[in-house]
């Protein structure tokens, strides 16, 4: 979940229009909620369990960016339970146009931990409808080695990614690891996308590197490659 207040060096990425999922999202975060009312209602724990989703005003302008850019390939890192993918996929949809591929290794509640976490029993990403899922791949595994098999994949098949999501893992590490992935795949004019951009130096470290502008999307970092 997205708790940073932007900086005043991440310039806000303006959108040329905004387009309605027809409360699409709302529906979505919905069940997301009811599932974690009932389960924290049945076990009685010291701490309730947190879905930690991207939030509807972020998932919002997440769905008008992709509307927007009619991306023909998706990358997320960080599936959960499931609310930025069903975004995606639900874009996508409405582009006619598109394919998502998705890595995760999500904890649930047997685990010890409270936040970010899925329902004992269910599967990464179970709210996503099921009519959406015939554009989308979901691979389970750390995303430091699942992620650069996806984009071998596509290099085999003459495809680079249009569009790249971090939200999995938010070590210094990680982060890094997955932004040099996603930029060298990357189309010119691409974007690359991440929640949690305060949680490690990564972000700010990574566009400096690249002698990047930071944008913000909501409260995600964006940055986008040069034409």
């Amino acid at each position: 979940m997205t708790n940073r207040s932007t900086k005043p060096e991440f310039e806000p990425y303006q959108l040329q229009e905004q387009f309605d999922p027809g409360g699409f999202i709302e529906q979505r975060i919905r069940k997301i909620d009811e599932k974690f009312a009932q389960l924290n209602d049945r076990t009685h724990q010291d701490g309730t369990y947190s879905p930690s989703y991207l939030g509807q005003s972020n998932s919002k302008k997440l769905y008008d960016l992709l509307r927007q850019e009619k991306p023909g390939v998706v990358i997320e890192t960080g599936v959960c339970n499931g609310l930025s993918t069903a975004t995606i996929l639900k874009a996508l949809q409405d582009n006619q146009k598109g394919k998502l591929y998705s890595v995760d290794l999500p904890r649930t509640t047997e685990s010890r931990s409270r936040s970010a976490v899925i329902p004992a029993g269910e599967k990464p990403g179970w709210a996503v409808p099921d009519d959406l899922k015939a554009r989308w791949e979901f691979r389970k595994g750390n995303t430091i080695y699942r992620t650069p098999e996806i984009l071998e994949e596509l290099t085999r098949e003459g495809q680079d990614i249009d569009i790249f999501l971090h939200d999995s893992e938010h070590s210094f590490e990680a982060m890094m690891i997955e932004f040099s992935l996603a930029w060298k795949h990357l189309v010119p004019g691409g974007f690359l996308l991440a929640d949690n951009v305060n949680f490690s130096p990564a972000f700010d470290l990574f566009a400096e590197g690249k002698g990047l502008q930071k944008y913000s999307l909501g409260e995600m970092g964006l940055l986008r490659k040069s034409t």
